[in-house]
């Protein structure tokens, strides 16, 4: 019943006020269809990410456990997680924040990254690949965002 124009004339019979157009629940902003998070190829693009994150930095010094290794990990758990609660939020503006932070949290990863490889914990070869990702992932949830915020769909 949701989505389409219903009138209190089609709830209630023709004896009622006719064509009064009830409203849309706020929870639908302009979404037809609500995708699971985990079938948002932003969300599985970023899950991998963190997957060869965790992998990487297990090589890192024991000294940096809970420094760098930590924050870094922290930050790329954020990414998929943003994602994944945003997409459950009600309204369009809310979900958009959420993939804000997504993009914040990728940047930090991003950043992290490149200081772990002038430290000399992860060779270029390991950190290239994951930085081009993290990269098409930036614009994967800068693309969304911007879809999200015009009223669209999602993937």
């Amino acid at each position: 019943m949701f989505g389409m124009a219903v009138t209190s004339k089609d709830r209630f019979g023709p004896n009622t006020e006719a064509a009064r157009v009830l409203p849309r629940p706020p929870h639908l902003f302009r979404f037809t269809i609500m995708q699971r998070f985990t079938d948002l190829r932003v969300w599985q693009r970023s899950h991998a990410l963190v997957l060869a994150l965790y992998k990487l930095t297990d090589r890192f010094p024991r000294s940096e456990r809970f420094g760098l290794v930590g924050q870094l990990r922290r930050a790329a758990v954020s990414v998929p997680t943003n994602v994944a609660e945003g997409s459950k939020r009600r309204s369009a503006a809310d979900y958009a924040r959420f993939l804000n932070m997504a993009e914040g949290s990728l940047a930090e990863t991003e950043y992290l990254l490149l200081l772990s490889r002038d430290l000399g914990y992860a060779t270029n070869e390991a950190a290239e690949p994951l930085l081009t990702e993290a990269s098409e992932i930036a614009r994967m949830l800068h693309a969304l965002r911007t879809k999200v915020e015009k009223g669209g769909s999602g993937e």
